[in-house]
């Protein structure tokens, strides 16, 4: 799949001179400095890392979702790394921006743009909504951050040239939900190691980067799918999966490991039958091996914790007694009422709600786990048409790839994304995918590539410039 190269990715002509420019002016200040010579470099590094983001749009995107884990692991409070990663984001995104308006070139392309493009300009005017009711508006802007990690999707659809850009964007990808794996195990394992109790080991569950491990665990499974031989990248992708696995198993979240059930057996309908046969013989297999080595070399702690995981996922079948499930009706109950005294603008982001629930500490809250309600409660009936159309467009395309791909590359791919934003949908009912920043991240990233293929003549070779 070869593209042609495209004008608004060429390089400013006189970007290398300005990257001599800034090493003499690091120089000179570094002499000047004398005593922090260090901390001299280390910002015209910086400057020059951000140049030179601002001017290749694509790579620095690549880096960007690369690095990614500075932000999605954020907390309430704004930390360096945060700042970081938005001066990062920021700057190669406006980089893409002003090449396209210096070139006179549309931002959106067709309908399902034009409707994301509506999407995200509900979310800044709700701005309007918000001070009417008197939010903090600091709150808002926390809220609509996650919502600008949608742009994305517009530049991968505007940028994309090749299989291999692609690649590229799954590597980083891939680096992203290792980088949060490895920190979540770490984490889980100095704690289970000196738990003494079995509430323990749910209690402190690694709950950031779920939708990451989910998504990448599945998509991973249908390359091994497809491409799978006895081979050296067999053995990488039985790493990935087994390291995706531990990862998710320690979220104890339910709710990914019944939407992981979901996208593989979406995954197994649509794919073709000589793979259906593999699928089965891959999956069984891999669940044998998994429960007999992980038990025999981590021993008792390992069954503690299948146990713990055991009593974790049969609660699913008493959910209506569960407290934490009858904790989410009572909170969706409450801002149903809201939604009702005002359905068609909303309260905009960063409105609070009052609620009696189950677990006393968790009122008032801004968060509502019912997705759709969420959206309802902060947007209006417009903003959450809006987005409920622009995915039902994509999937819809996505499904149309599925039937008519045959690159073996790019079929697994799309099919995994397919399937796991169908998953999405029954998932979001209980966890808002559409507002998590790794949700949001996948789910740009994804759909841009479906609509970059989608929107190609030739659906088994190259895409149109």
């Amino acid at each position: 799949m070869q593209l042609q190269p495209s004008s608004a990715l060429t390089a400013f002509p006189w970007s290398n001179r300005f990257l001599v420019f800034l090493i003499i002016i690091g120089c000179f200040f570094s002499i000047a400095a004398g005593i922090v010579p260090l901390i001299v470099w280390g910002a015209v590094a910086a400057l020059g890392l951000l140049f030179w983001c601002f001017t290749s749009s694509l790579k620095g995107l690549v880096l960007v979702i690369a690095l990614s884990s500075m932000f999605v692991r954020s907390t309430e409070e704004i930390t360096p790394f945060e700042i970081a990663y938005t001066v990062l984001f920021g700057v190669v995104v406006m980089g893409w921006i002003l090449r396209r308006m210096s070139l006179g070139l549309p931002f959106t392309q067709n309908t399902s743009d034009r409707v994301l493009g509506w999407f995200l300009f509900i979310c800044i005017a709700s701005i309007l909504p918000a001070i009417g009711q008197g939010n903090d508006l600091i709150k808002w802007v926390r809220e609509l951050v996650p919502f600008l990690l949608f742009l994305p999707y517009f530049m991968v659809v505007s940028l994309l040239r090749s299989k291999e850009e692609i690649r590229w964007f799954c590597i980083a990808y891939l680096v992203l939900s290792i980088s949060m794996g490895l920190v979540n195990v770490y984490d889980y394992w100095i704690i289970v190691s000196e738990a003494r109790q079995a509430w323990e080991l749910i209690a402190n569950r690694q709950a950031p980067g779920e939708p990451l491990f989910f998504t990448t665990l599945i998509i991973t499974i249908l390359f091994l799918v497809y491409h799978g031989v006895w081979a050296r990248r067999t053995i990488v992708f039985l790493g990935i999966i087994a390291f995706c696995v531990i990862a998710l198993a320690i979220t104890f979240s339910r709710g990914y490991w019944v939407g992981s059930i979901i996208a593989l057996g979406c995954a197994y309908l649509y794919m073709p039958s000589d793979k259906k046969r593999r699928f089965i013989l891959y999956i069984g297999s891999m669940t044998l091996v998994a429960v007999i080595v992980i038990v025999s070399l981590m021993g008792q702690i390992i069954i503690d914790i299948i146990s713990a995981m055991g009593d974790r996922l049969a609660s699913i079948i008493t959910a209506t007694t569960d407290l934490s499930v009858r904790n989410r009706m009572v909170e969706s109950a409450a801002a149903m009422d809201e939604i009702l005294a005002s359905p068609i603008w909303g309260y905009g982001l960063g409105y609070y709600f009052n609620f009696h629930p189950l677990i006393p500490y968790l009122t008032p809250t801004w968060y509502v786990h019912n997705v759709y309600l969420y959206l309802w409660l902060k947007l209006g009936i417009f903003g959450l048409s809006a987005f409920l159309i622009w995915y039902g467009m994509v999937l819809y395309h996505a499904y149309l790839c599925v039937r008519r791909l045959s690159d073996p590359f790019l079929h697994p791919l799309v099919l995994g994304i397919m399937c796991i934003m169908i998953a999405m949908i029954p998932l979001s009912i209980t966890s808002p995918q559409f507002i998590q920043k790794d949700s949001i991240l996948f789910l740009a990233l994804g759909t841009g590539i479906i609509e970059r293929i989608y929107r190609s003549n030739n659906w088994t070779a190259p895409l149109e410039a």
